[in-house]
């Protein structure tokens, strides 16, 4: 295989592993307020999987030594197209945060009500206690 095939191969195996990330993101974020933890941790997963093989792809582009330049030039469409991918995977990557964000915020205040309310059955109560002193005297 001649270095320019290569260097294309290489280029649409990358914009294949982005375009995965950006599916199976935009599925979670489409219905977030139904994922689960698991799902999430899922997610983080398979796309921690699809990045170190893009590094790997990446690594083996670079050995090639040919500069950035000349593959951006060379091949601005696909750079062009693996861009709009990953400004897409931003703006979910987003919409992700904020939702996240906001189910944590959610349970830690379920957590300080639950304290709360453990904290104030756990106290002895008082006029209670003052009518059992009065009852054994």
């Amino acid at each position: 295989m001649n270095s320019n095939s290569n260097i294309q191969k290489m280029l649409n195996d990358e914009l294949e592993c982005f375009k995965e990330i950006h599916a199976s993101s935009k599925l979670i974020a489409d219905d977030l307020n139904e994922a689960t933890n698991d799902t999430l941790v899922n997610l983080l997963i398979e796309r921690e999987k699809r990045i170190k093989t893009i590094q790997l792809i990446e690594n083996e582009r670079k050995s090639l030594d040919i500069s950035e330049q000349k593959l951006k030039s060379n091949y601005s469409t696909i750079y062009s197209q693996i861009k709009e991918v990953l400004l897409q995977i931003v703006q979910i990557d987003a919409k992700l945060m904020d939702i996240v964000s906001a189910k944590k915020d959610s349970i830690l205040n379920e957590l300080k009500e639950i304290d709360k309310i453990k904290k104030m059955s756990s106290q002895p109560k008082t006029n209670e206690a003052k009518i059992i002193d009065i009852r054994q005297s």
